[in-house]
Order: C-alpha cells, then structure tokens, then sequence
C-alpha cells in the first residue's frame, strides 16, 4: 500500500521507536537543563484549563482560599479582555463588510425625473 505519494512507508521496528523516544526524551531533558525557567512545575498550577478533543478540561489542585480567590480574579479579568478584543474585531469586520458596496452607475443608480 502507498502513502498517496507512489511511496510505500517504512514501518518502524518496536526498537527503532523506542530509540526515537529515547532521543526525545534526552532532547527534552536537556532543554529543561538548559533552560529551567521556561518549564512549569505542575504542583504551582492552581486552576488550569486544557483543551480536550471538542471540549475543555479544568485542573484544579488543591491550594488556599486566597489563592482560588485571586486565581478567579486573575482569570475573569483576561478572559473578559480577551473577549471584549474579540467582540471589537468582530464589530469591526462587520462595518468594514457594510461599506463595501457595489457601484450602480455614476450617479448610485439614481435617475433624474
């Protein structure tokens, strides 16, 4: 069978991709040494949404009370930017679409009685 390109595709031995993943695993490994403040300790996340296949998973460890209290503030006030951005654009768009507007002859389609 082919891949679509006249090609037929390589399988790949279990060791083969084992080694890949070993190889991933170090390249990662190595990046976190290399750079550890671009990583995120999961124990320091308090409220996490993720995306899942059509839906959203919430995270939530356990933490204080002020901390949920300052993470909702936190979240409420980018999301309703970020919605609010949306919102602009979409007004936006919508009035540039509205000015658009085809020509009806040199005087608008207008006829002089």
């Amino acid at each position: 069978m082919s891949d679509g390109n006249g090609e037929i595709p390589k399988v790949k031995t279990p060791e083969q991709e084992e080694a890949e993943r070993i190889e991933q695993h170090e390249a990662k490994k190595k990046d976190f040494l290399d750079n550890p403040d671009r990583y995120i300790c999961l124990h320091d996340i308090i409220v996490a949404a993720v995306r899942r296949e059509g839906s959203v998973a919430v995270i939530i460890n356990p933490a204080k009370r002020s901390e949920f209290l300052m993470s909702k503030s936190e979240l409420d006030f980018r999301i309703h930017g970020v919605l609010a951005a949306m919102e602009m654009a979409r007004m936006q768009a919508e009035q540039e679409k509205h000015r658009i507007v085809p020509a009806r002859g040199a005087f608008g389609g207008l006829r002089k009685k």
